[in-house]
């Protein structure tokens, strides 16, 4: 029996989803320092320049689908695309993109001054890795 279009199109949806969220050197994106990336149901979390041997470089796993759910309400909650840039220099800088669409990029981000929602959602995926992320100081 063949399913309606609607839960076709909804297991579509479910199919697509691809959020990625880069953090470097402010001004410098081609210098990313952690990858996080969610393709459908797995999301992968990475340390590009580990600084020591118990770093944890790569994190794989599947979402499940209460995750990806919670998921998809936290990316619904996004507002418009927004772009911050600053002269920033000696900073951290985010950008996050959904289904290679940019929805939000800020020079001088840190983690604990995150603007919601961009905020929870970042740490809403970084609870589900064993990945540490410090953005320390450059000076």
């Amino acid at each position: 029996m063949q399913q309606p279009p609607t839960q076709d199109v909804a297991a579509s949806k479910r199919a697509s989803l691809h959020l990625r969220i880069l953090l470097f050197p402010s001004g410098v994106p081609s210098d990313a320092r952690y990858a996080i990336e969610v393709r459908g149901d797995s999301l992968t979390v990475q340390n590009l320049q580990p600084s020591s041997r118990t770093d944890i470089a790569r994190h794989a796993r599947r979402l499940s689908s209460a995750e990806q759910d919670e998921l998809r309400a936290l990316i619904q909650q996004l507002p418009p695309p927004q772009v911050h840039k600053s002269s920033a220099d000696d900073a951290w800088a985010i950008q996050m993109e959904v289904n290679g669409a940019l929805v939000y990029e800020k020079e001088d981000f840190s983690l604990d001054n995150a603007e919601e929602p961009y905020g929870g959602l970042l740490r809403y995926l970084l609870s589900k890795t064993p990945v540490h992320i410090e953005l320390y100081g450059f000076a």
